[in-house]
């Protein structure tokens, strides 16, 4: 008479069978996970460089608009320096008295806490606003993370702006990103 019950070899087929389908399901989990990383780092930078091109575009427009005489964007600059380039210029805050604000520059500076990458910021000099108030402060904004480099152009009444993203995300993924965008200055 034979029992009820399962042999050996059932058993050890069962359980291979299951070890291959919770692998299966494992490796299909990670690789979305992966995915999704992905994505996410993907959707960082793009916000990351809409946003350094919404505050540059913002400013040279104010300043190249609110110019009407034609002399063009008050010190519209490109400067050269290591390892990115720079832009400065001044806005317009009074065209009647011919005032200017201080001068306003993006760089990149380097971040060591972002593995040697750096950060897309806006510096303008505060210490004599236009009220006659000294001040020791200035204003420095973080425009956008993970910026390798920034190459600035003036090309006649045209900005080129190109902006080169490595992000190292938490798993030691790596992705590279870039923009190359040009901002007209007069309509």
């Amino acid at each position: 008479m034979r029992n009820q019950g399962f042999t050996l070899i059932e058993l050890m087929i069962a359980i291979v069978i299951m070890v291959a389908f919770t692998y299966a399901l494992f490796t299909f989990s990670t690789s979305l996970t992966r995915a999704r990383q992905v994505v996410e780092v993907k959707v960082i930078q793009e916000e990351g460089f809409r946003n350094a091109l919404r505050w540059l575009e913002n400013d040279v427009r104010q300043a190249a608009e609110l110019d009407n005489a034609g002399n063009g964007v008050q010190g519209l600059q490109v400067l050269p320096t290591d390892p990115g380039n720079r832009i400065q210029f001044q806005i317009p805050t009074d065209l009647e008295t011919n005032t200017w604000s201080e001068p306003i520059t993006y760089r990149v500076v380097n971040r060591p806490e972002l593995n040697s990458v750096g950060t897309l910021i806006r510096e303008q000099d505060l210490s004599t606003p236009p009220d006659g108030d000294f001040t020791d402060a200035n204003e420095t904004r973080i425009i956008a993370d993970h910026i390798l480099t920034s190459i600035f152009a003036l090309n006649g009444e045209e900005l080129s702006v190109f902006l080169l993203s490595i992000y190292v995300g938490p798993s030691g993924h790596r992705s590279s990103h870039y923009s190359n965008s040009v901002i007209v200055l007069r309509n």
